[in-house]
């Protein structure tokens, strides 16, 4: 025969002379098929993704101990929990359940202290889909593990097996096969691993660039459970009550319908959509801020001899792929600045944002290539407040006035030019 079946098959009655008719449910271990000078380990073929077996379904290479981990649920993009770093030098597997409607945060990120050793790994939920970074410190990698949005409010499984440079990664039981650039094969992580996010804004983190929720600080907000690390079950639940967390709930409840009731949570005009147990209020259209839009945004008048200056440095991150901007302005006056990004070393990016004939201009510089974006319907100096948001991914550029429709742009680049420098 030149084939052997492990654990059953698509259709177990149709096995030749088969007289077992039930696939088996349960544990394996050290399954070995030898045949003359032959001798296979079929369990070590199958985990480190081996041409010679095919995988059907999900298989799990550990057995349960027990029940189901409980699961936590982080109520705001600031929670996340502390883990010791993943130990999974030359290989190792991963794997958790996580469910929310939100479209984007951050779900693990595990660095290194021994800078500047760029070693890194991160799961991130972007747009809707399951994304995965590595790097074994001769060059990125990034996956996108999902083939349809997992932002759908249903528990969904990411399972993730790497053998030194190659790996598989997969959602529900649909894999992708990916291998990291350059000649490493060792994953060396020293930091602790965030779950679930890194803290507020402006905290003290090293961050990646190629992460953009991270450096959006988009912590996750949904539930997770059972996270496994090579083979390991790791309690969450026991981590979350042990840290103290406030804003890491046990359970995984749901409620719906935050933004339906006769009274909208998000004040003084501020848009409301369904967040995972949470409205969420984009006050950017408003003179209000906050989670509710309820608290009166500061205010600063210019006289046209007068400016601002801000100093972002220190390892706050000044290498940027992706950024936010939104400004609110009113004026009489055509033309004038209202932002402009520098950097103190050799570096030439730059990003501005001005008034020039009653229009927004946003004029973007990385490296050698530069791009400008012009929009606004009509004059915008009426003296009346007016919205602009920007935002860069990588190469892509949006810019937006008020509620008209976007201007798109793109900066054509090699990839190692898509950082942006700022300090």
């Amino acid at each position: 025969s030149s084939r052997v079946y492990v654990g059953g098959a698509v259709n177990p009655r149709a096995l030749l002379g088969a007289r077992v008719h039930n696939n088996f449910v349960g544990c394996l271990r050290k399954v070995e098929f030898s045949a003359d000078t032959l001798r296979l380990n079929l369990i070590d073929l199958a985990r480190t993704g081996s041409k010679l077996i095919q995988v059907a379904g999900r298989v799990d290479y550990q057995c349960p101990s027990g029940d189901p981990q409980d699961p936590v649920t982080f109520t705001t993009r600031e929670s996340y929990l502390l883990l010791p770093p993943w130990d999974v030098s030359k290989q190792g597997m991963l794997s958790f359940k996580f469910r929310t409607n939100e479209p984007n945060g951050l779900i693990i990120l595990n660095t290194v202290v021994r800078l500047p050793r760029p070693d890194f790994f991160a799961v991130e939920l972007l747009n809707g889909h399951i994304y995965i970074h590595m790097d074994l410190g001769s060059g990125a990698v990034k996956v996108r593990a999902s083939r349809r949005r997992v932002d759908d409010g249903v528990w969904h499984e990411l399972s993730l097996r790497r053998n030194g440079r190659d790996g598989k990664v997969g959602v529900d039981g649909q894999w992708n096969d990916f291998r990291t650039p350059g000649d490493s094969t060792q994953l060396e992580l020293d930091s602790p691993m965030y779950v679930g996010g890194i803290g507020p804004p402006y905290a003290d983190v090293v961050i990646p660039p190629a992460i953009w929720t991270a450096t959006l600080r988009q912590g996750f907000v949904g539930c997770l459970r059972d996270l496994v690390l090579s083979g390991k079950p790791v309690d969450i639940a026991a981590y979350a009550r042990q840290q103290d967390s406030g804003a890491i709930k046990p359970s995984c409840h749901v409620v719906a319908n935050q933004c339906g009731g006769a009274v909208s949570p998000c004040q003084n005009g501020g848009q409301c959509t369904e967040g995972w147990n949470r409205p969420l209020c984009d006050c950017s259209a408003t003179l209000f801020t906050g989670p509710t839009c309820g608290r009166e945004s500061a205010t600063l008048a210019f006289n046209g001899s007068q400016h601002m200056a801000i100093w972002i440095g220190g390892t706050l991150g000044t290498r940027t792929q992706t950024e936010e901007l939104v400004i609110r302005f009113k004026t009489s006056r055509p033309a004038g600045l209202l932002l402009l990004t520098s950097a103190e070393s050799s570096s030439s990016d730059r990003l501005e944002i001005g008034l020039v004939a009653g229009r927004v201009r946003a004029n973007v510089r990385l490296g050698e290539r530069e791009k400008n974006l012009l929009a606004g319907q009509g004059v915008l100096n009426d003296n009346n407040w007016h919205t602009v948001r920007f935002s860069r991914r990588a190469s892509n550029l949006r810019l937006q006035v008020d509620g008209a429709a976007p201007v798109r742009g793109m900066l054509c680049m090699y990839q190692q030019h898509h950082y942006f420098a700022l300090n």
